[in-house]
């Protein structure tokens, strides 16, 4: 069985061993199926040795669904009270010998081996023994090991964190072979947006000046986006002729917006996102003009105004998805 980590960095393919460690993958995979990981930052980067992720509140200070630092899967049955209910291991073994792209829990400290979330990574070309760890898997393919070859050459802070944040965007789950439990809950990580690490400033931009702080929070806002899938890779520029349209009525067609927008020249194209599961209007979309003019008149004159009984408003578009 195999799972499928996003990363800003890049893509980890993760063969389990669910034969031989039954609990570690079972509750790896429920908690990556819950949407556990979603969003967390990797930490405590030890050069060629190893790095960790798995704590939900490491880098994460605005959270407030999850109040734990560790948990296994049996503490989040009921997702309006997550405790951290840590469950006994496969195996009786404390310490476990690794290498490059091995994956494993990380022990609490205690007479019996107790797994909840925090997972290591090794970084070692060569087998190292780590402490207080249950592998249980290994990262597999070439690919992975140019991605933990970048993981491992980022620099890091006197606290082990990488200088420019590592995230977990998603993760996908190949193939599930256990059947739950109990029921799992949907976990819904608001987005980091005040914990991201960001890129340093250009060299030519001074610390503490009021442009330098700008372009920060630009660029904060770009790796938010980045990390959610919304742009392909941050420092992207969105499309200068598409208008960010929102608060429209369930009922507006596409068609409908197209109609009254191409007063402002010509329409190429009108989305609106909709539900995946009932086709229904999420109440907001893009406009696609064939001219930046045609674009930024229409957001000069269309903002607030009502449509099918509803107050719109409009924007410049900072998504890039109609890029690709």
């Amino acid at each position: 069985m195999s799972v499928v980590i996003e990363t800003t960095v890049d893509n980890l393919v993760i063969d389990l061993d669910f034969e031989n460690y039954t609990i570690e993958c079972y509750n790896f995979v429920k908690l990556c199926r819950s949407g556990f990981y979603n969003y967390q930052c990797f930490h405590d980067l030890r050069k060629n040795i190893s790095i960790e992720f798995g704590d939900p509140l490491f880098a994460f200070n605005d959270r407030e669904d999850i109040r734990v630092h560790n948990t296994s899967v049996e503490g989040i049955i009921d997702k309006d009270n997550i405790t951290p209910r840590l469950i006994k291991s496969t195996t009786t073994r404390r310490d476990m010998e690794g290498s490059l792209g091995d994956i494993g829990f990380i022990l609490k400290s205690s007479d019996t081996p107790l797994i909840g979330s925090q997972i290591l990574i090794s970084l070692s070309e060569l087998p190292h023994l780590y402490k207080n760890t249950i592998m249980f898997g290994k990262l597999i393919d070439t690919t992975n090991a140019n991605t933990l070859a970048a993981i491992n050459n980022c620099a890091s802070d006197n606290n082990l964190r990488p200088t420019v944040d590592i995230r977990i965007k998603k993760i996908h789950i190949l193939h599930d072979p256990f059947p739950n439990r109990q029921p799992i809950p949907q976990l819904y990580p608001p987005l980091p947006i005040n914990d991201i690490r960001l890129p340093l400033p250009a060299n030519d931009i001074p610390d503490g000046s009021p442009i330098d702080t700008y372009k920060r929070e630009i660029i904060r806002k770009e790796l938010t986006l980045e990390i959610i899938g919304d742009i392909y890779k941050a420092g992207i520029k969105p499309a200068e002729n598409v208008l960010f349209i929102c608060k429209l009525n369930p009922l507006t067609k596409a068609e409908h917006i197209a109609t009254i927008f191409e007063r402002f020249g010509d329409v190429l194209s009108v989305e609106i996102v909709r539900d995946k599961k009932t086709g229904n209007s999420l109440g907001y979309g893009f406009i696609e003009f064939e001219t930046k003019e045609a674009c930024e008149q229409a957001y000069s004159k269309m903002d607030n105004t009502l449509i099918d009984d509803r107050r719109i408003h409009v924007d410049f578009s900072q998504s890039i998805a109609k890029a690709f």
